[in-house]
């Protein structure tokens, strides 16, 4: 096995990114509608893409193996060479559709986690850098790659003067990943589903040290648009 490489996010890693975000966490048992199901990650990564300003994807063999998305401050965007906003919408129109044609309930459980992860950010002071996601697979554990993402993420963060990070995640995955790598969680909410299924989101936080420029997004209130999976990452993956 050879040592891990790194590099951005490109759109033919869509593939892989629902590959790990399946594989991770299991959405299906609220969707599980497998077209349903696919437009959900669609949907997901559409809304990662239009809010990060940075990405960076983790190779193993040659395979992807971990993605990581983050947003900080006023970092130009990430993507280039389409309207990131219109992928989002066009995302969210095809869930929105499928809900409404084949399984009504799916977007009501949609709108439960969402309802959940507002109330939670309502919570919290004020943030200028989002850890958006963070994945690492089941082949890759122990090798350092979640904590190597994280890293970068943060020195990305630093570099745009960012002051306080959040990440919101969920316990489908190894939250207590970010108590060992010095984040404090600040506030928590739990989601109940028609289907007796509960899902509790956390919220993390963690104030980085600059060289003493302020943020240019110091009184901003924190985004709340694409925070429902956030910086999730598998038990045991890192």
């Amino acid at each position: 096995m050879t040592s891990p490489s790194y590099r951005p996010f490109d759109m033919a890693d869509t593939p892989d990114f629902i590959r790990l975000i399946d594989e991770a966490f299991g959405y299906g048992f609220l969707f599980p509608d497998p077209d349903i199901l696919q437009a959900f990650y669609m949907d997901s990564l559409a809304g990662l893409i239009s809010a990060s300003t940075f990405s960076e994807v983790a190779l193993l063999d040659g395979r992807v193996s971990g993605i990581a998305f983050c947003s900080a401050g006023f970092a130009p965007h990430e993507f280039k060479g389409f309207e990131p906003r219109m992928h989002e919408l066009m995302a969210a129109e095809r869930f929105r559709w499928l809900s409404h044609s084949r399984e009504p309930r799916a977007a009501e459980r949609k709108g439960e986690i969402d309802l959940t992860v507002s109330r939670v950010v309502s919570r919290l002071d004020r943030c200028d850098g989002d850890i958006l996601f963070l994945v690492v697979s089941k082949e890759a554990k122990g090798l350092g790659i979640g904590r190597r993402l994280l890293e970068d993420m943060l020195d990305h963060m630093r570099a745009w003067c960012t002051s306080r990070v959040v990440v919101l995640t969920d316990d489908l995955c190894d939250f207590g990943f970010y108590d060992r790598m010095g984040f404090t969680c600040e506030a928590s909410g739990t989601s109940t589903f028609d289907n007796g299924r509960t899902l509790t989101t956390y919220a993390y936080t963690m104030d980085l040290e600059t060289d003493g420029r302020q943020s240019p997004l110091h009184t901003r209130p924190l985004r709340k648009m694409h925070h429902r999976r956030a910086g999730s990452v598998d038990q045991d993956r890192l």
